[in-house]
C-alpha cells in the first residue's frame, strides 16, 4: 500500500503541474505508455477507494 500511496500522491502533483499547460501535458503523455494516463487513474482510484474504506472505518468508530 505504502507503493500506491507514493505513486497517488505523484499522480496529484504531476496533474497539478500540467494543469492549463498543454506543453507540460504533451511532455508527461510521450513519457506514458499509450500516450495516457489510464495507469495513472488507475493508481487514483485505488487510493480514492482507499481513503473511503479507512474513512468509514473511522466515522463507524465516533459513533460506538
Amino acid at each position: 500500500m505504502e507503493h500506491s500511496l507514493k505513486g497517488s500522491y505523484t499522480a496529484i502533483l504531476v496533474g497539478h503541474l500540467i494543469t492549463d499547460n498543454e506543453q507540460y501535458e504533451a511532455v508527461v503523455r510521450s513519457h506514458l505508455t499509450g500516450n495516457g494516463f489510464k495507469e495513472i487513474i488507475a493508481v487514483l482510484e485505488k487510493y480514492y477507494n482507499f481513503m473511503n474504506l479507512t474513512a468509514s472505518v473511522s466515522i463507524e468508530n465516533l459513533y460506538i
